[in-house]
């Protein structure tokens, strides 16, 4: 008998545009300042349906969701599969009920796009575009709730896995022109972002955090000019 596998509850994507959160690094600490102080957590919070949040200066921001219902982990039980033998029930179930539960993760995280793009109209008053699309293999892979050191991808030869890990290398190298030309998302946006997420989440409506994503994509597919797939009915 196999054991058990868990389906962990953690989950985490880089924003794009590379740009810097709460404060931008000072030139002193971009040139000479440890490792550890350019990557470091600098907002963290909870939120009221029990999901706990971070984000770090390069504009990392991950999640735990062991606490929230709709994406809690799951525990799919050993099989030791033989050719010709019929796979359980039980193991069909949790593989299922873990997929589910996965795409409310990544559907956690396009929603909150939608809420920090928002948050900068409310807080500053500017325009920005959408922070590109997190699908399934974009996800960030998470053991714990810990500042992971390398970001982690299913495939880091995926375009976008691989645009995500040369940012970060490029930070860890104090390049200077990519350490400048980054925007700051500053401390009073993040903050906004969070709350306007608390709330969808804390909505009446069950199917919130669902129109929120639904919106995202509705938005990202029109600044595309795929204006036919933009329409939500």
């Amino acid at each position: 008998m196999q054991s058990d596998i868990v389906s962990p509850a953690y989950v985490g994507f880089y924003h794009i545009p590379p740009s810097w959160f709460s404060e931008v690094p000072s030139e002193d600490l971009c040139h000479r300042g440890k490792f550890e102080e350019l990557f470091k957590v600098l907002y963290e919070g909870d939120l009221d349906s029990g999901l706990r949040y971070r984000v770090r200066r390069d504009g990392f921001i991950w999640f735990d969701c062991n606490q929230w219902d709709l994406g809690t982990y799951t525990i799919i039980p050993g099989f030791a599969h033989e050719p010709g033998s019929k796979i359980p029930k039980e193991v069909i179930e949790a593989e299922q009920l873990a997929e589910k539960r996965s795409h409310n993760r990544s559907m956690l995280l396009n929603a909150y796009q939608l809420c920090l793009n928002s948050a900068h109209s409310f807080i500053r008053k500017r325009s920005t575009g959408l922070g590109a699309p997190v699908l399934s293999t974009h996800l960030v892979h998470l053991t714990d709730f810990s500042n992971p050191k390398t970001l982690l991808y299913a495939s880091n030869n995926d375009p976008y896995c691989a645009f995500v890990n040369n940012a970060v290398r490029l930070v860890a190298e104090r390049n200077e022109v990519a350490v400048k030309s980054r925007r700051l998302v500053e401390h009073d946006v993040i903050e906004y972002s969070f709350s306007l997420l608390d709330q969808i989440l804390r909505s009446a409506n069950k199917s919130a955090l669902k129109i929120t994503e639904m919106l995202y994509w509705s938005h990202h597919r029109y600044s595309e000019n795929a204006f036919s797939d933009s329409l939500i009915l």
